[in-house]
């Protein structure tokens, strides 16, 4: 699998992390189990955490992350854009037992977007129209 694959308690502390999890991240697993989810640093947990209830993160509300582009903090201090979904483990009376996530790398396609955006911006130009430049009498 090359996707992180991380599995979370319901009190948001890692439980088992894969191979590739730690290759994205640097963070071998020993350093990660045991150790809370928001160690990572994820920028679209800073809007899913929650400061009163019972429960910590909307996830648990809401059950489910689908293809959530964020960015989190690398071991060693370095940004990572990845595209995260998450599901809610429950049991048979539906009681959540945890929640299983994966994070895809999307560093190139970021890499691509801003080459995109870059060039696009080259084309516009005062003298141009819709990027053709040309001079004539």
């Amino acid at each position: 699998m090359n996707e992180g694959l991380l599995l979370v308690a319901p009190d948001g502390t890692m439980l088992m992390v894969n191979k590739a999890f730690e290759e994205l991240t640097g963070y071998d697993a020993e350093e990660v189990v045991g150790r809370p989810c928001t160690l990572l640093n994820c920028d679209a947990c800073e809007t899913t955490l929650k400061k009163d209830g019972p429960l910590w993160c909307r996830l648990f509300e809401q059950g489910q992350v689908i293809k959530k582009r964020c960015s989190l903090i690398k071991k060693d201090g370095s940004c990572l854009p990845v595209l995260k979904n998450a599901s809610l483990l429950k049991d048979e009376e539906g009681i959540p037992l945890g929640a299983v996530e994966t994070l895809t790398d999307i560093s190139e396609v970021e890499r691509l977007d801003q080459e995109v955006h870059h060039l696009s911006h080259q084309l516009e130009t005062k003298n141009g129209f819709h990027g053709i430049i040309g001079n004539s009498q």
